[in-house]
């Protein structure tokens, strides 16, 4: 995860859709169209979330199913993470981290 350059967070929930756009090189976070510093340890804490995620989570696709999706680009290559109706067993620390990601966009 050291060559990662920029990550995208993409969560949609009852149509709404939140992206999260980050830059590892210059610590910057986008957030609705917002640009704020996002501080190192916030970065290494999400890729300690997702270390074990495999690429594809698909189970029932319920009319308000979830969806994800996290795009890791590493040079030339882009990883993709992504899943609707079924969910990685500590998702719900993921969704905490989102969350104290956002909260800078709500103040």
């Amino acid at each position: 995860m050291d060559k990662i350059e920029e990550i995208l967070i993409q969560v949609s929930d009852l149509g709404n859709l939140l992206e999260i756009g980050i830059s590892t090189k210059i610590n910057r976070v986008i957030v609705n169209k917002n640009v704020y510093e996002i501080l190192p340890s916030m970065i290494e804490r999400f890729y300690s979330i997702i270390r074990t995620w495999e690429e594809n989570y698909s189970g029932s696709i319920l009319e308000n199913s979830e969806m994800f999706r996290i795009l890791l680009k590493e040079e030339n290559k882009i990883h993709t993470i992504e899943g609707i109706g079924l969910y990685p067993k500590n998702y719900s620390e993921f969704k905490e981290w989102v969350g104290e990601v956002c909260v800078r966009d709500l103040l």
